[in-house]
């Protein structure tokens, strides 16, 4: 059976020194990352008696501990709380899927792109970036250009326009490219949020004067 998680396919462009040398530092890394690493070595018939110890002690601790979450206790749990969050301090933070659903429906689908960005960048997929900030300026432009050709329905076309946007950002980009099931621990929307209202009462005021 063909093992893999989000990291496999960055994992499989590296050559067997980068991997060893990645392994060998393994505390700097995802706990994910590591075992890519270590299953493209076996894979490649190069992992060493050393690494064979390491990947049987992460398969045990993925069958007991990572699925009990012991690190953090209980997942948090709710309609608005991404089951893979987890305080596991070795995992990248990342802004959650329902994070980047608020932002795509309340601020605009631009919104919700930019911090599928972000996450992009922490996982260190620098190269599929690009295609969500095209992507999520379009339909963002979209949705401005329909709602302003009908003005006495722009609530309505806006919201369900943003609400289409926040799913095709899920399905095209987060589960294709972050994982559905990938863990992580938990950035603050906080700060996105204040610079989100900043940004929105500016093209409020910006519109109101030209009226």
């Amino acid at each position: 059976m063909s093992r893999s998680n989000s990291y496999t396919d960055e994992i499989r462009e590296k050559s067997n020194y980068e991997l060893n040398k990645l392994i060998a530092n393994k505390d700097k890394f995802a706990k994910e990352k590591v075992q890519a690493s270590l299953w493209e070595l076996e894979k490649r018939g190069a992992l060493d008696e050393e690494g064979k110890r390491l990947l049987s002690r992460y398969s045990f601790t993925n069958s007991t501990n990572f699925s009990k979450d012991a690190f953090s206790g209980p997942l948090p749990t709710g309609p608005f709380m991404d089951p893979n969050i987890s305080n596991d301090p070795s995992l990248p933070k990342l802004y959650s899927r329902y994070s980047v659903r608020f932002f795509a429906i309340f601020f605009s689908t631009f919104f919700g792109g930019i911090l599928i960005s972000i996450n992009l960048f922490r996982l260190k997929k620098k190269d599929q970036i690009l295609p969500v900030v095209l992507f999520s300026f379009f339909f963002a432009y979209l949705t401005v250009f329909l709602s302003g050709k009908y003005p006495e329905k722009m609530t309505i076309i806006t919201l369900i326009m943003n609400i289409i946007g926040s799913l095709l950002l899920e399905e095209l980009f987060w589960n294709k490219m972050i994982g559905k099931d990938f863990k992580f621990q938990r950035q603050s929307v906080l700060p996105a949020l204040l610079v989100g209202g900043i940004i929105s009462l500016i093209l409020l005021l910006g519109m109101s004067s030209l009226v």
